[in-house]
This record gives structure tokens, C-alpha cells and sequence, in this order.
């Protein structure tokens, strides 16, 4: 199965499930850039070396582009715009 797809339907089971809108709209952010990132590879073919690269690349881009990065509509204690990476991890 391609990523895509299953980004499609983990979404869909978490709209299911109740999640928010707004969680919603950042998991599709961060797993259509993975999608793309990894050119939209088979799931059973990405390993966790791929999503090591992933996350150091958004790491890397989220640190040198205040244009690209998600903007979430509340902002951490500190008053920056944040997104938690580690979560990208557990939801492939």
C-alpha cells in the first residue's frame, strides 16, 4: 500500500475517533510532506532510517524557513510556534 493512502485512512480513523480538526489538519501536513519526502514509497519498503532523514530534514527547514513552518492556531508556553516531531514518528 502507498503512504498516501495510508495517511488517507489513518486520518480517517482518527476523524472516527474524535480528533479535532485542527490535530488533524497538522497530521496531514507533516505526513503529506513524509509522502513526499519519500516519493510515496510502498509502507512496507520505509524503514526507520527514512523517517531519521525525514525528521532531520524538517528539523533543518523548520529552523531556516519561518515561511514554511506549520503555524498551529495556539502557541507553546514560550510563544513560539512548535509542532512536536517525535509525534510524525509514532503515527507511520
Amino acid at each position: 500500500m502507498l503512504l498516501s493512502k495510508a495517511i488517507e485512512g489513518f486520518v480517517v480513523a482518527k476523524l472516527a475517533s474524535g480528533y479535532s480538526s485542527n490535530t488533524l489538519g497538522m497530521y496531514r501536513v507533516y505526513l503529506k510532506l513524509l509522502s513526499s519526502f519519500i516519493h510515496d514509497a510502498d509502507v512496507d519498503t520505509i524503514t526507520s532510517a527514512d523517517l531519521e532523514r525525514f525528521m532531520a530534514w524538517v528539523s533543518r527547514v523548520q529552523t531556516t524557513s519561518r515561511e514554511w513552518r506549520y503555524q498551529p492556531r495556539q502557541t507553546c508556553n514560550d510563544g513560539k510556534h512548535m509542532v512536536c516531531h517525535p509525534l510524525i514518528l509514532g503515527m507511520v
